[in-house]
């Protein structure tokens, strides 16, 4: 039990500094930005912050730090996580 919860903080840790990473870029920008891929839904805009809706749990980034981030509970897993959305809309390498 316990290196199962060891590999959900990993996997959870990982998503929160891609988020990061993605907040980061779009900030960069300063622009305004909703993008549609397949049934999620990516929003930014300065004041607000990242948002990403359809996933299976709630995503939102409001600053630069780890506490910042709001990763919903039902992200146990790095395959729940949109990464490839989020590398084809250039917030990833």
């Amino acid at each position: 039990m316990e290196s199962e919860q060891h590999r959900i903080n990993a996997d959870r840790t990982a998503m929160i500094e891609d988020l990061l990473e993605a907040f980061k870029r779009l900030s960069a920008d300063s622009l305004q930005r909703e993008e549609r891929v397949e049934k999620l839904t990516l929003k930014f805009t300065p004041e607000s912050g990242l948002s990403v809706e359809g996933a299976i749990d709630s995503i939102s980034v409001k600053g630069f730090a780890y506490l910042d981030v709001h990763l919903g509970e039902r992200f146990t897993r790095a395959s729940h996580f949109p990464r490839s959305i989020l590398i084809r809309l250039g917030l990833l390498d």
